[in-house]
């Protein structure tokens, strides 16, 4: 009986897809062998006068159109909210961009029977363009310097068991519904990027857990990992945010020093362009003054 099974909702976001990537992930979500599912798209882009007429094609699709570009934060709280509403047990946030298991909803919905103190789960996310190569393995952020490190190493491959993570991957994600009022939303005034780490924080403020599947069931289509000038912005920019909001007593200090001392030096190698530097030095400076939501410099 489909009643029997967990509500999940799948949660992706819009913004500057063409109609050919979209039909591609409608197709992916298609194959997802678990019948108590609902995709939930929110369009960023209202500009996409065909999508209405695309979507009819496929079954058990709610199309929220944001309004215009809200940024990613607000967009998955639109999109979550939305979830709840319908009575969705679980979300499971997804990027646009990906390949996925057909059984990837039922092998993240067993890690929450094993642990009921289990918030979020990510599985293990490789790159589609580098066959065999990692995305992401789990995620360390350091509340000590304010940054985040990506597990890449295949030794993951090891473990046979969840693997407790202290900052999920917003690229795919599932979530607990019960949770989210508790826990709280995905932080808007980041607007986009870091919300993985910043909410996965609060999970654990809270007493909850974020955990890695250690199973590669998402390969993502980013081809490029340098920064094009708006990442750039915001990654300069969003690890203040959270030093504002988080860092008490020293490690408000400590938490600058790492931006300048750790990030920036590993962040110059990865730009796209003189500009996205530029961009990401701007973003530096106005973290250091609190600006926080969408960058007057974007669209």
């Amino acid at each position: 009986m489909i009643n029997s099974q967990p509500k999940v909702a799948i949660v992706t976001v819009l913004a500057l897809d063409s109609s050919y990537e979209v039909v591609d992930f409608l197709n992916e979500i298609s194959k997802i062998e678990y019948p108590n599912k609902q995709l939930i798209i929110v369009n960023n882009n209202p500009g996409f006068e065909w999508l209405p007429s695309l979507i009819r094609k496929y079954d058990d699709i709610i199309l929220i159109n944001s309004g215009g570009n809200v940024g990613v934060c607000k967009a998955y709280n639109i999109g979550i909210k939305r979830a709840i509403k319908e009575g969705a047990d679980y979300s499971m946030l997804l990027n646009r961009d990906v390949k996925i298991s057909k059984h990837i909803v039922t092998e993240l919905l067993r890690v929450f029977k094993n642990d009921d103190n289990a918030a979020m789960v990510s599985p293990i996310i490789m790159k589609y363009y580098k066959p065999g190569h990692i995305d992401f393995a789990g995620g360390f952020f350091n509340s000590v310097f304010y940054y985040l490190k990506i597990n890449r190493s295949k030794s993951v491959f090891n473990n046979k068991e969840i693997i407790p993570i202290n900052s999920i991957n917003g690229c795919c994600v599932m979530i607990k519904s019960a949770l989210m009022r508790k826990i709280g939303y995905f932080d808007e005034d980041l607007f986009l990027y870091f919300d993985d780490p910043e909410i996965s924080i609060r999970v654990y403020n809270a007493g909850y857990k974020c955990y890695l599947l250690p199973k590669p069931l998402v390969k993502h289509l980013k081809k490029s990992t340098k920064f094009a000038p708006y990442e750039a912005y915001y990654f300069g920019r969003n690890p203040f945010i959270m030093i504002h909001k988080h860092a008490r007593g020293i490690f408000k200090t400590t938490g600058y020093f790492g931006q300048f001392l750790i990030r920036l030096p590993r962040n110059a190698i990865r730009m796209q362009s003189t500009r996205s530097f530029w961009m990401y030095l701007i973003g530096i400076r106005d973290g250091i003054k609190g600006v926080t939501g969408k960058s007057k410099y974007f669209k």
